[in-house]
């Protein structure tokens, strides 16, 4: 963060004994506390009111997601009072609410009611809009296939195209009452689709940082720097798959899945100038990073409130 930010030093040559080979070495050093106080105050924002919305979310009518960039903070940084200004501190803090806007999309084929009754026809209008070339071994997608000859748990087969309630899955059809309803006419949306939601990827965290320098001696110094920040955002953009975006994939129950990112940092040196050719630097350091993927609300994919 440039406001937390008092030096950036790069090396590509030279390098000194306290600094690994390059081939470039690029350190940065937050800011710290002076003799004096000081401190600022900031609010850096974007808004993208001005942006073009994209040709399939027009034709969709799915409206601008109104991108936004916002980013609040402040630090503050001085003496401790009655020191003799040998302690110094400083503190500072910067949130992020970011909207990047319908940056992704997600499409997909949902089953009509009929098909979830098990009825594989073309003898209704919801199965014609989704299949419109009708129920064969050739048809685009899975969910076209035609089921003549599949075989029942008790032996027979599918003659109709249509499956018996009583081999309905009860497995299945709970898991299928979370799934959203088809919105978008297949005849008409590019792909084929009959679901179409265009995603606003919020990204919202924040960040804040405290150091503490003491000069024991001109020949003595000591400082203690300690770091938390937190992070969230869909995963992989869309919130549906945890890895990786599959392709049909609907929203995650219960809201969505979010990485969730919560780092700590501290770090400690001591300097010590023995004579005019003898400096020793201790340089000690710890971290800890919690990079998981969540449900934003986990009840939503518990079986008891999705089995029907």
């Amino acid at each position: 963060l440039p406001e937390m930010t008092q030096e950036v030093t790069v090396l590509t040559a030279n390098f000194g004994a306290d600094v690994q080979y390059g081939p470039i070495v690029i350190s940065a050093i937050s800011k710290s506390g002076s003799d004096r106080y000081h401190g600022e105050a900031y609010f850096d924002a974007r808004n993208d009111v001005l942006n073009a919305n994209d040709w399939q979310s027009n034709h969709q009518g799915v409206p601008l997601g109104g991108a936004h960039y916002y980013y609040p903070g402040g630090n503050f940084g001085g003496p401790v009072p009655k020191t003799h200004k040998k302690l110094l501190f400083w503190g500072g803090y910067e949130g992020w609410l970011q909207n990047q806007g319908n940056t992704n999309v997600l499409k997909s084929y949902i089953p009509s009611p009929e098909m979830m009754a098990g009825d594989f026809t073309s003898d209704n209008a919801d199965n014609v809009a989704l299949c419109p070339n009708g129920f064969n071994s050739t048809a685009q997608g899975s969910w076209c296939n035609d089921l003549t000859g599949m075989v029942l748990p008790n032996g027979s087969t599918v003659t109709n195209g249509e499956i018996p309630a009583q081999f309905i899955d009860p497995g299945a059809k709970a898991l299928a009452s979370f799934w959203p309803k088809a919105n978008a006419n297949p005849l008409t949306t590019p792909g084929g689709y009959n679901y179409y939601q265009s995603i606003v990827n919020i990204n919202n965290g924040w960040v804040w940082r405290a150091r503490v320098d003491y000069d024991v001696s001109e020949k003595t110094k000591i400082y203690i720097s300690y770091q938390q920040a937190y992070s969230a955002q869909l995963a992989q953009g869309t919130g549906a798959d945890m890895f990786t975006n599959l392709p049909y994939a609907i929203p995650f129950p219960g809201g969505a899945l979010y990485n969730k990112n919560y780092t700590k940092a501290a770090s400690g040196h001591l300097l010590n100038i023995f004579n005019s050719t003898t400096t020793n630097l201790l340089i000690a350091s710890w971290g800890y990073g919690s990079l998981g993927n969540a449900p934003l609300n986990i009840l939503g994919a518990d079986r008891k409130s999705t089995r029907l």
